[in-house]
Order: structure tokens, then C-alpha cells, then sequence
């Protein structure tokens, strides 16, 4: 009898085209954490006061706003740590050139 991991290897994985892509979701902060089963990545949106020049904020926080919230495999979010690393290489390499 075939292993499922045997099974999922043969399957292809096929993105729609972009016409078929939901819209963007703006995020500038990410907290990441972890349970027995998954990883949790919650995507934030802070929008920083406007602070005039000499006036000094007094808060000690400012509330992020969640926008997404995704759970992942271990399996995916090593896979998602390794793309990431490989992009930002590449990103950073392709800045260097100008």
C-alpha cells in the first residue's frame, strides 16, 4: 500500500492566475507564535500618531490592528522561513546592483 506522503509528492500545486487573486492586505508588524501543532502568524497594521515636532507622546502603547491571521505546519512555516531567507537574499542582491 502507497504512503500518503508517497501521493502527496506526485500532486501539483497550481496558483490561479492573477486576475483570480484576492486583494491585498497592507501588514507592517508580525508577532509569531507556537502551540503543540502549529504556528501563528498574526499580521498588524499600526498606524504611527501624528506626532508634531516638539510635542512628546505620552502613551506607553500603540495598538496594532490584525488584518490576517495564518496557522501553519511546522513543515510549511520551515518552508516559509527558507523562502523568506532566499528572497531577502536576492531582494538584497538586487538593491546592491541598483
Amino acid at each position: 500500500m502507497e504512503k500518503i506522503e508517497e501521493k502527496i509528492k506526485q500532486l501539483k500545486i497550481v496558483y490561479p492566475d492573477l486576475e483570480e487573486m484576492p486583494d491585498d492586505i497592507y501588514a507592517n508588524n508580525v508577532r509569531v507564535s507556537y502551540n503543540m501543532y502549529d504556528f501563528v502568524l498574526y499580521f498588524g497594521k499600526i498606524d504611527t500618531p501624528p506626532i508634531l515636532e516638539g510635542e512628546v507622546y505620552t502613551k506607553d502603547e500603540i495598538k496594532a490592528k490584525v488584518v490576517a491571521r495564518i496557522r501553519l505546519t511546522p513543515k510549511v512555516a520551515e518552508g516559509l522561513s527558507s523562502a523568506l531567507k532566499q528572497n531577502i537574499e536576492a531582494f538584497s542582491e538586487d538593491k546592491e546592483k541598483g
